[in-house]
């Protein structure tokens, strides 16, 4: 984050405007300062947390009141532990940003930063206020998403319920009715009815074997090999990219819209916001634009330099960087961004739930014609046809 220096003297005097401690380029986490064992804190609480904070200062109570109350307040004792932690420090004379990059872990670098920003400005409770207001879009944006696929993976898995249910427990018993009246099972059905009884009959390797899968997936995704991958697709396959591109749009503009909004320089809104997101394209984007702005030129022209951005990015940066506005500016695009994507996931949910259905239509049915075309053969041999013959 960026650090606070302060003097003996400013540490003091610190309510006094003659010693606001001063922003220093540095690294991410701070430098000097012990980390605290990271406690999980979810979006909802750090929301609930951040607001109630935000109304607190906002209403004139100080930060070492707010922080006390606000520990009084907390249901879950791991947060309320770091809250009367980040309390006590405060009562022992540290700022409350560099309280809280003890527990920058918990937190991330950008809501330190941002806090740090809103201290040196005197800004705290109007920034908290942006950082609240932030967080609450995310876990909307969120919440819709995860509303979106509820449907589309319930879909999903009544239909793998019901076609596993079909091979294990009613293939095998028309297999011996075939077997005891020598049939003739046509290719389709003999696959269909072994791929049947090799589940029935192996579960206990077939099960084992897709826990493995499942968490092996899983680990390489959480690789750098895989999340490269995964931000490939996301940014490059033709379908995914257009949630994608938007999606990473909005989040790097949020990003640089609430800390440049709340006082943080340029320089470490690209570091933090670099730290801050997932996408490795857009980590090696920034990394670049860093440079660019050490070197003493503007950074719209490098987004224009990488495909998977939008256009609109650039030309708007460019806009910004003209008029001095790119707090404002990003912050809009933020909105944009989240708009669009969300509205491209609702289209792509759209069309892949009738694709989900008629596929798994499809697969029931060559289950079901496996099946029937070799009783048809038995109704012959028996010199009983189907019926009406």
């Amino acid at each position: 984050m960026p650090q606070i220096i302060e003097s003996p003297a400013q540490t003091s005097t610190r309510d006094k405007s003659s010693s606001v401690p001063t922003f220093e380029s540095a690294s991410v986490p701070t430098r000097g300062l012990q980390s605290a064992r990271p406690v999980k804190i979810s979006r909802r609480e750090l929301a609930l947390l951040t607001t109630q904070l935000a109304i607190m200062t906002r209403a004139g109570l100080d930060v070492a009141s707010s922080l006390k109350s606000l520990a009084q307040q907390m249901t879950r004792p791991a947060i309320k532990d770091v809250v009367a932690h980040i309390h006590a420090d405060v009562l022992g004379g540290k700022s409350f940003s560099r309280s809280l990059a003890v527990y920058e872990r918990s937190f991330g670098a950008p809501y330190v930063a941002t806090v740090a920003a809103g201290e040196v400005a005197g800004r705290l409770g109007t920034v908290l206020a942006h950082l609240s207001a932030s967080i609450r879009k995310e876990i909307k944006l969120r919440s819709s998403v995860i509303s979106m696929l509820i449907y589309p993976a319930c879909l999903v898995m009544v239909a793998t319920g019901v076609i596993l249910g079909l091979l294990v427990f009613v293939l095998p018993t028309f297999a011996e009715v075939f077997g005891q009246f020598g049939a003739s099972i046509p290719p389709l059905t003999q696959f269909i009815l072994g791929f049947g009884l090799a589940l029935r009959t192996w579960v206990w390797i077939w099960m084992p074997l897709a826990l493995i899968a499942a968490i092996a997936v899983v680990l390489f995704f959480r690789s750098s090999r895989g999340k490269q991958l995964w931000d490939h697709v996301l940014l490059q396959a033709p379908v995914m990219r257009r949630v994608g591109r938007p999606f990473y749009a909005g989040r790097v503009c949020r990003l640089f819209g609430m800390m440049l909004n709340s006082g943080v320089p340029l320089l470490d809104t690209i570091r933090l916001a670099r730290s801050a997101i997932s996408s490795p394209a857009y980590s090696n984007l920034l990394l670049h634009v860093e440079d660019q702005v050490l070197s003493g030129q503007g950074a719209a022209h490098v987004f224009a330099e990488y495909g998977f951005v939008p256009s609109s990015v650039a030309e708007m940066l460019n806009t910004a960087e003209q008029t001095g506005s790119m707090a404002e500016i990003t912050g809009l695009l933020a909105e944009h961004f989240e708009e669009e994507s969300e509205s491209r996931l609702r289209e792509l949910i759209s069309t892949l739930e009738p694709v989900v259905t008629v596929a798994m239509g499809v697969v029931v049915a060559a289950i079901v014609l496996a099946v029937m075309v070799p009783l048809f053969d038995l109704y012959t041999l028996a010199g009983n046809g189907p019926p009406g013959q």
